[in-house]
């Protein structure tokens, strides 16, 4: 006959797994959520000039676009003080 003890300990390891699991399935879910709203609209990479202001800025878009490893590149307008 199986004791008391065995039985509560076999219990408690196998709740325990149980929340490891639920707890990584959220994390990940987490992760490919933040990864799929939220990084989407924030910028990966920008590209400045070395002096400013930046008059010829389409012509460095127009390279850039033609780099396959960058699928969207956009322009953007940055102020001070934002």
């Amino acid at each position: 006959m199986v004791s008391l003890i065995s039985v509560i300990s076999t219990i408690g390891i196998a709740l325990g797994v149980a929340v490891l699991i639920v707890g990584l399935s959220a994390m990940n879910g987490f992760e490919r959520e933040l990864n799929n709203r939220i990084l989407a609209v924030v910028p990966h990479g920008e590209i400045e000039p070395v002096n400013q202001p930046w008059t010829n800025w389409s012509d460095a878009l127009t390279k850039v676009e033609k780099v396959p490893a960058l699928p969207r590149p956009r322009p953007i307008l940055t102020l001070p003080g934002w």
